[in-house]
């Protein structure tokens, strides 16, 4: 690969973030190695992605990435794919001779609910200003000042190509980078910007994105505005796989936007643009005395209020603000058809969306297994693990140097573990992101759950996160035997000798190990990716919104008698 390999292969994270993840076709202008193709068939493994490429060390590797791959000058002849939902320019538009007539070519084949998504470098940003004022333009191999730029952009510039070609412009996400410089050229100019009556933070807002991101439609659609108030409770793993990330799938969606606020900063407004307006809690508990007046408030300026609730309501102990919690909003999200019953006999408008995640990540080595390597990672589960333990003990001891634990949070276990400290690690408590990284190092994922009422309303997330990094769930079967099949995509054992012969049988043949864990990423990626939801979460919010009078009736019939 040569050194220009790298510019071919980079991933527009801005830009990824904003392809719709309900998208089913796909046209990438300037795709180069298909890179971001490739991120994004891991979020969406069902659509067709296309691209556009000329140069033939991109296209090597572009075909392979992608499900199509035009090759030549996208200014040419070119024919071109129909009824996109899609369109993408990552730092392209500046390289055309005529990037308006070519935008109208290319918009004529997006689909009426059609997005175009474009990263465009900024001609006000400071840096150019400063080489104009210093008599020089300079000329670089990439970036602002690429040599083969041929047209320049302002934010109005780019405004108008925009509605030049018929979409409505529904978002500009400046890119900014290197604040002390910009705040360094800023105090050098202010003296002139008065004599130009120029506003100074009008300049700054001018001269700081180094490029900006849009994203405009072929068609504007009602907006739905999600504010995620996170209350005291929120435990920080579960709200960002639970909530966080599934509220981010969603905005990927041109009318959809999504705000994390801290519940005691956010205020309530009456909206006068008819848009779904949404208040979202995980896990809340509402006092019933307390709670009432902001109740009323958020009904009568038309809010929808939505709680997610994923454990079994007794972990409320008060049995008043249970029961309020549960009565007093316009409908509960939760995971499974077992804890939805138990909830349905406080509120009947609940949904059931499971613990999905936004991706797979096929980056498993296959080589050679040297160690099995085994992830435990929870809290206050000494009662779960407990009956299994000697029998762990007792499978690693045949061949200890082919074992190595990886232990989060619970110390004990990780003391449990007979091995020596070399082949066993341990985390305290830590960052979501952490957990995770360790997680994609492992083989295995330890997760047994006694069978109880409390567990029985768990989520499968465990299995789902480490299934989607290929890791076998290896488990007892409560909860998640609801989804995972014995010995495709996970590994169940009641007993303890069930749970000796699958680690013995491991020893002997890991193959078979990496085989399920296989198995198991690709139900995954067909099943449990958040692409797979998300029209029915948008159609949920629609359907209580245009019935939110009615429901808003029955909050206040459920509560009157909770004193």
């Amino acid at each position: 690969m040569s050194e220009n390999f790298d510019y071919f292969n980079r991933i527009n994270f801005d830009l990824l973030e904003r392809i719709p993840l309900t998208s089913k076709k796909i046209l990438e202008v300037g795709c180069g190695a298909g890179a971001m193709a490739m991120a994004f068939k891991n979020r969406c493994p069902n659509c067709e992605y296309i691209g556009i490429e000329q140069s033939p060390e991109a296209c090597l590797t572009a075909k392979e990435r992608l499900d199509d791959l035009l090759i030549g000058d996208v200014e040419g002849d070119l024919e071109l794919p129909n009824n996109l939902d899609c369109l993408i320019y990552g730092d392209v538009l500046e390289h055309l001779k005529d990037p308006w007539r070519c935008l109208n070519k290319h918009v004529e084949k997006l689909n009426d609910s059609g997005t175009l998504i474009a990263c465009i470098p900024n001609a006000q940003h400071w840096s150019m200003l400063y080489q104009l004022i210093q008599g020089k333009w300079q000329l670089n191999d990439e970036g602002l000042f690429d040599k083969t730029h041929l047209r320049w952009f302002t934010l109005e510039n780019i405004k108008d190509l925009i509605t030049s070609s018929g979409l409505y412009l529904i978002e500009v996400k400046p890119r900014v980078f290197n604040t002390n410089s910009i705040d360094d050229f800023v105090s050098r100019m202010s003296p002139a910007l008065s004599n130009f009556g120029i506003n100074k933070k009008d300049f700054i807002q001018g001269v700081s994105p180094l490029q900006y991101v849009i994203r405009a439609v072929k068609e504007k659609k009602k907006r739905i505005q999600i504010n995620y108030l996170k209350v005291d409770l929120d435990v920080q793993g579960l709200s960002k796989s639970r909530m966080e990330g599934s509220l981010k799938s969603l905005s990927t969606i041109p009318n959809v936007n999504y705000v994390n606020s801290k519940m005691n900063q956010f205020k309530i407004s009456k909206s006068y643009d008819n848009s779904i307006k949404v208040l979202q809690f995980y896990r809340p508990i509402f006092n019933h005395i307390n709670f009432l007046p902001s109740l009323k408030n958020i009904i009568q300026n038309d809010y929808l209020l939505v709680i997610d609730f994923d454990d079994h309501p007794d972990i409320i102990r008060d049995k008043k603000n249970l029961e309020f919690t549960l009565k007093c909003c316009h409908a509960i999200h939760t995971t499974n058809e077992y804890l939805a019953n138990i909830i349905k006999q406080y509120n009947s408008e609940v949904y059931i969306f499971e613990n999905n995640v936004m991706s797979i990540n096929p980056k498993r080595i296959n080589k050679e297994i040297q160690k099995i390597k085994v992830f435990f990672g929870a809290l206050n589960r000494e009662n779960d693990w407990k009956p299994w333990i000697d029998t762990i003990n007792k499978a690693i001891s045949k061949n200890p140097n082919q074992w190595h634990f990886h232990v989060i949070h619970d110390k004990l276990f990780y003391e449990s573990i007979n091995l020596p400290s070399e082949q066993k690690s341990f985390t305290p408590v830590c960052t979501y992101e952490q957990y995770l990284q360790i997680m994609t190092k492992c083989d295995v994922s330890f997760m047994p759950l006694q069978k109880n009422k409390f567990n029985q309303c768990k989520s499968d997330l465990k299995a789902v996160q480490a299934a989607s990094n290929s890791l076998v769930p290896l488990s007892t079967p409560v909860v998640y035997n609801n989804n995972f099949v014995n010995k495709k995509t996970a590994a169940f054992f009641t007993t303890n000798e069930e749970l000796l012969h699958i680690l013995n049988s491991w020893s002997e043949n890991p193959e078979n190990m990496r085989q399920i864990g296989k198995n198991a990423q690709e139900y995954v990626a067909s099943n449990r990716l958040y692409c797979y939801q998300i029209n029915k979460k948008i159609e949920s919010y629609y359907s209580l919104w245009e019935r939110r009078e009615q429901i808003s009736k029955d909050i206040f019939e459920r509560i009157v008698d909770i004193k």
